[in-house]
């Protein structure tokens, strides 16, 4: 089934409105996340969720609303019908708008973060709990400076090796793509295959995640620019030995970070719509380049440009998580089931 039609059944509250384009399928209920000591009074989440699968089960790190910027991770083992009490991190502190991300490699549940100096940190657990000492990101194997981003960092696992993207700041108002990798978690290699094809005047949006997902045998990337291009969808692609051709998708605006994952043969990019409403907008393509999109009207993401949706595929579902865009910034996580 190609997602363009698996959209249509993507579960959303009963007090949602879904778009008339769209089938009625069956709904299925959205969960709260609940953090300790609250039920249902006090689910604020200050920042974008970052969901993976590690162990079989589904992981969401966030950064509470309370204004310590510390991490807090949260699990459900039950394909996110529940979700456990969350584990607070007093010792990871990110920026403000900014989200630990997490992402399963080498048995092991590897979280990166930004600090609030901008400075990027790399650590792992092999339990889900117990994370190792950090490790900060420097250019050329240590022998370079520290790596400063302006956003949360987007990992991805391509040819047994991670990469760690992030936002930075150039010269002037100026940005761009940085891109490192490591083998072993420890040392570093500089690999801005994308970021050195995007188009003159197309810089990534300061403070907005980008999103990276491996599809057709590439490692891709999709991210929300500025400059000339201001809020324009930019995708490109690698073979992790060269860039390929990036994409300007005209028409397509941008008003978050950027999720991107490969689902049932398709790109599949989740993002908040530029627009007044800060729609749920999900984008998917066979090609990487032709993109299908589907908005929904009644599922607003909170209206911060950094607050984009996570999305996860487990077995052959599809889930997202995001922020809602209200007062309590309560976290919802949906599938397509």
């Amino acid at each position: 089934m190609r997602f363009a039609n698996v959209m249509q059944k993507l579960a959303v509250a009963a007090l949602l409105v879904i778009p008339a384009v769209q089938s009625k399928a069956q709904l299925n209920p959205l969960y709260y996340l609940a953090q300790p000591g609250s039920v249902f009074t006090n689910q604020e989440f200050g920042t974008s969720p970052s969901m993976t699968v590690f162990n079989g089960d589904l992981y969401i790190a966030y950064q509470a609303n309370d204004g310590s910027h510390t991490t807090w991770i949260t699990v459900s083992t039950n394909g996110g019908i529940t979700f456990n009490t969350p584990t607070h991190y007093t010792n990871i502190l990110t920026q403000s708008a900014s989200t630990a991300t997490i992402i399963s490699w080498n048995n092991e549940l590897w979280l990166a973060y930004t600090a609030e100096n901008g400075d990027v940190y790399l650590m792992s657990s092999s339990n889900g709990v117990n994370f190792s000492s950090p490790v900060l990101l420097y250019y050329g194997g240590g022998s370079g400076g520290t790596v400063i981003a302006n956003s949360s960092p987007t990992l991805a696992v391509f040819n047994n090796t991670l990469w760690i993207s992030v936002v930075v700041n150039g010269s002037g108002t100026t940005t761009y793509l940085e891109t490192l990798t490591t083998t072993n978690g420890t040392t570093f290699t500089t690999a801005n295959y994308c970021g050195d094809q995007a188009p003159d005047g197309a810089e990534p949006q300061t403070g907005a995640a980008v999103g990276v997902a491996v599809f057709s045998n590439k490692l891709w990337y999709a991210y929300q620019a500025q400059g000339d291009w201001n809020h324009e969808l930019v995708v490109c692609s690698t073979n992790g030995e060269n860039g390929g051709q990036a994409y300007y998708e005209p028409g397509l605006q941008v008003g978050s970070g950027v999720s991107a994952v490969s689902y049932q043969g398709d790109l599949i990019l989740a993002y908040k719509a530029y627009s007044g409403d800060n729609d749920l907008t999900i984008a998917s393509a066979p090609d990487g380049a032709t993109y299908t999109t589907n908005a929904y009207s009644g599922i607003t993401i909170n209206g911060n440009q950094e607050l984009n949706p996570s999305a996860a595929v487990l077995g052959n579902v599809f889930y997202l998580a995001y922020t809602q865009n209200n007062s309590g910034h309560h976290m919802y996580v949906t599938n397509n089931e």
